[in-house]
């Protein structure tokens, strides 16, 4: 990431500063060389930018795709930060994705595919845990009164 000058030039992507001591003098070490640190030529690189440019992007992209009267929409959170219990995939890269493109299975596609199997189970679980509350509520079952169906295996079902 490199900044631009007024000529349309990349400039150096940092620069390097020297460690002064005392008395404003850099400070040599064994091997010779000055003491020193990087220091970024822009704040490119700085993290807190990466969600303000996914954030703009997410914008964009969402507007783009309501202008074109598509409903679905695109969020650069996470998951966990989105309050989505689900479990994200992983990502497969060039080479995994044309192989699972032409039919050969790659073990990160074998492990998404697990995840998708692992996504609909917890759905299912989810939905059963519903009905279940539901029909407790809409029965004014008790709890004790509930595990002793259980006990009896009798069980709701939809």
């Amino acid at each position: 990431m490199r900044p631009l000058n007024e000529k349309g030039e990349f400039g150096a992507k940092c620069k390097k500063e020297y460690v002064l001591d005392d008395k404003g003098e850099k400070i040599k070490l064994a091997s010779g060389a000055f003491k020193s640190f990087k220091v970024d030529s822009t704040d490119w690189n700085n993290k807190e930018n990466t969600e303000v440019w996914r954030n703009d992007w997410t914008n964009i992209y969402n507007r783009l795709l309501d202008e074109n009267g598509i409903t679905e929409r695109i969020d650069h959170r996470s998951y966990e930060r989105q309050g989505i219990e689900k479990i994200p995939s992983i990502h497969l890269g060039v080479a995994c994705s044309q192989m699972e493109q032409k039919g050969i299975p790659t073990e990160r596609g074998n492990i998404n595919r697990q995840i998708a199997e692992d996504n609909k189970l917890l759905n299912a679980t989810r939905a059963r845990i519903s009905r279940l509350m539901k029909w407790i509520k809409d029965e004014k079952i008790t709890l004790v009164h509930f595990l002793n169906l259980m006990k009896k295996k009798v069980f709701y079902k939809s």
